[in-house]
C-alpha cells in the first residue's frame, strides 16, 4: 500500500484535506499532495455550522463522518448496551445444557 494513502486513512487526519476542505479549496497545497487532496476532497464536503464532515457517495447522498473521540464513545456505548458473548455463555446459548464443564 502506498504511504501516502496509509498515512491518511482517515479524513479527520489529513491535514491537507481538512485544510482544503475548511477553506473552500482556497489554501496552497504542496506539490507533492495537491492530485491526492483534490481527489479526496471532492468526495467530502465540511460543514462550517456543525464543523462536520461529510463524505459523499456514489449516489450523492451525504454520510457525516464521524470524529475519532466521537466513534470511540459510540463503540463503548453500544458494547455497554450489547455485551458480548463469553465462553461461558456460548454452549447454553446454542445447546440449552452444560457441555463438558464449560458453564
Amino acid at each position: 500500500m502506498p504511504t501516502a494513502i496509509y498515512k491518511h486513512r482517515d479524513v479527520h487526519d489529513d491535514v491537507w484535506c481538512l485544510r482544503w476542505l475548511k477553506s473552500d479549496g482556497s489554501v496552497e497545497l504542496p506539490e507533492d499532495e495537491v492530485r491526492r487532496v483534490k481527489r479526496r476532497a471532492a468526495r467530502h464536503r465540511w460543514d462550517e455550522a456543525t464543523d462536520e464532515i461529510y463524505m459523499i457517495t456514489l449516489s450523492g447522498k451525504e454520510v457525516r463522518i464521524l470524529k475519532p473521540a466521537d466513534r470511540l464513545a459510540l463503540v463503548k456505548e453500544y458494547h455497554s448496551r450489547t455485551g458480548h458473548w463469553g465462553i461461558r455463555d456460548v454452549p447454553n446459548t446454542f445447546y440449552g445444557s452444560d457441555i463438558g464443564g464449560l458453564t
